[in-house]
């Protein structure tokens, strides 16, 4: 073999060399890429998953809230309703918690249903129509507004507008029960205890 056929072979093993060494560094470049990339898509799947699942106990808790805050409103507003006491309140029990507390700006707290079956039942006699109510999209907290009406306890008439904020617990139901009123604290006393108030509502004297 010639000395020329000779240095053409070397060259062509160093050549080779060279392109094998750069094909392997190529190589682990590309996998390097590719194990990133795989590890980011891997990360941007489980979040989607675990918003997804967020999303779906929101929108669970929600639903399960706004049946509770549907069947209790319902029961409250339904007239035929305060014919029996006992059997409304006791429907009315399935919608809260066992510490559930009736809350009142101005009576205090105190266990739900004592304190709906004292200001409904025990006080001369009285029952609520809702006006509006509304709930809050996690399904956390929901609003209404009643009139509050009836005989008090000198079976006076009365008439007054309530204001209610319900919170509900991870399975929808009732934990707190608040109440508040637009009129100072001795109107609605006399109003419920007292003489009554002079008007309705709609400002129409008794």
């Amino acid at each position: 073999m010639s000395a020329r056929t000779v240095a053409a072979w070397a060259a062509m093993a160093v050549i080779g060399a060279a392109g094998a060494a750069g094909c392997s560094a190529g190589d682990d470049e590309l996998e390097r890429d590719l194990a990133a990339m795989t590890s980011e898509r891997d990360a941007l799947a489980s979040e989607v998953e675990q918003l997804q699942a967020e999303g779906a106990a929101v929108a669970a808790r929600y639903d399960a809230a706004d049946a509770t805050r549907a069947g209790f409103e319902s029961t409250l507003d339904d007239d035929s309703r305060y014919a029996d006491p006992e059997a409304m309140i006791e429907d009315l029990s399935t919608y809260w918690t066992e510490t559930a507390i009736l809350d009142d700006i101005y009576i205090g707290p105190q266990p739900i249903a004592d304190g709906l079956m004292y200001d409904l039942f025990e006080t001369g006699g009285s029952q609520l129509d809702l006006r509006q109510s509304w709930i809050d999209p996690d399904g956390s907290t929901s609003g209404a507004v009643w009139l509050w009406h009836g005989r008090n306890i000198f079976d006076n008439p009365f008439e007054l507008v309530m204001v209610t904020v319900t919170t509900y617990d991870d399975e929808g139901l009732i934990t707190d029960f608040y109440r508040s009123y637009p009129y100072d604290q001795d109107f609605f006393h006399e109003a419920l205890r007292g003489e009554g108030t002079p008007t309705d509502a709609t400002g129409t004297a008794w």
